[in-house]
């Protein structure tokens, strides 16, 4: 009886971390958010002529950043995966190759549907083989 109490509590909550885990993130958790991107596929960012790569994520889930290139939509969050089926971005030619590559990506990861995480100020994107981690902005 003595090693069943803790068992049970045991259990209970591991499944209560459970069923958070798996539980969607809201619209409302990105409304009004803004963040500064720190890394690509595990390659640190860096700024583009002075200005941060970002994402920021208006009321209504419209979201716009940057990288080289400015890029806009309305996204979609079901459960944890925000897609933009509009991407919207100018289209600059960047002397950054590495940036370039980095437009495209988000833009790929975006379109075809990202799995969101947001934790303790950190957003994750993953999507067709990418990472894209930011940071909330101060």
């Amino acid at each position: 009886m003595k090693k069943i109490l803790p068992m049970a509590l045991l259990a209970l909550i591991v499944s209560g971390c459970h069923q958070h885990a798996d539980s969607g993130l809201t619209a409302q958790q990105l409304a009004g958010q803004h963040f500064i991107l720190q890394s690509v596929n595990g390659v640190a960012a860096r700024s583009n002529q002075g200005q941060q790569p970002e994402i920021a994520f208006s009321d209504d889930l419209r979201l716009s950043g940057a990288i080289c290139n400015r890029f806009f939509g309305q996204g979609e969050l079901s459960g944890n995966v925000l897609t933009v089926k509009q991407l919207g971005s100018t289209r600059m030619i960047c002397s950054d190759q590495q940036l370039s590559h980095w437009d495209s990506v988000v833009a790929e990861t975006l379109s075809n549907g990202a799995q969101v995480t947001l934790e303790r100020g950190n957003l994750t994107l993953k999507g067709g083989g990418h990472t894209l981690k930011y940071k909330a902005a101060q």
